[in-house]
């Protein structure tokens, strides 16, 4: 008979998932900015960087709680 195993999970697992956490605070003291600003976000998805925009959208919806509350 094969076990049951628990896996146990974290609440905020995407978090854990991000690849480079500070990326986009890096990004935006680089351009002049004093933190991760909705102007910042809108440079960086016009930038043409495919990781970049990726990475400012998933910042927007952290921003806006938007997967704390189970919305997509």
């Amino acid at each position: 008979m094969a076990k049951k195993i628990r896996i146990k999970r974290k609440k905020k697992w995407i978090q854990g998932a991000i690849q480079r956490p500070g990326r986009m605070i890096q990004y935006c003291k680089r351009k002049g900015y004093k933190g991760v600003t909705e102007e910042c976000l809108n440079e960086a998805e016009k930038s043409g960087d495919k990781s970049l925009v990726a990475a400012a959208r998933l910042a927007r919806r952290f921003r806006s709680s938007e997967l704390q509350k189970g919305k997509k």
